[in-house]
């Protein structure tokens, strides 16, 4: 059963991106999630920054390959930070699982040393992990000289925009 609906959650995400325009690779999809974003100093655990109206972006590129795109949108670290930043962490793997009544894909990820697009090694993230399913959780740490920060992506719906 749980093989049965694993297939049938590929051949919709296959059957969803179908309609994509674009140059021939093996589909794309892409969903946005919206809720909590909550950023603590990875030292003291002080709370540095929340926004309960946050936006997360995942998309899978090629359907083909097991791989995200994950984009935090207008991120700040700390409360006084001027500007928002969009963090576009490309390619991390990922791995799907059933849930136990067998109703919902999970998608579960663990990957290390990413930095993001368009920035430059101060802003790499020394890990982001989570899963995404009926509840979506995606932290990431940045531990460097100038950040030392983990942030705390949560959610339990999503507006699952194709593009």
């Amino acid at each position: 059963m749980k093989k049965l609906m694993f297939l049938i959650g590929v051949v919709a995400l296959m059957f969803t991106a179908s309609c994509i325009k674009g140059p021939a690779s093996g589909g794309s999809s892409a969903a946005n999630y919206n809720g909590k974003i909550v950023v603590t100093d990875a030292t003291s655990g002080e709370v540095t920054y929340t926004d309960n109206n946050a936006s997360v972006t995942v998309a899978i590129p090629n359907i083909i390959e097991p791989k995200f795109d994950i984009t935090f949108n207008g991120v700040k670290f700390a409360e006084l930070m001027p500007i928002k930043l969009n963090l576009a962490l490309k390619g991390i793997p990922f791995t799907t699982t059933v849930s136990e009544d067998e109703t919902t894909i999970n998608y579960i990820f663990d990957a290390k040393d990413i930095i993001p697009e368009g920035f430059d090694e101060q802003y790499l993230i020394n890990r982001v992990w989570g899963s995404i399913g009926r509840r979506i959780e995606i932290s990431f740490t940045m531990i460097n000289e100038k950040r030392n920060s983990h942030v705390t992506f949560t959610s339990g719906n999503s507006d699952s925009s194709v593009e």
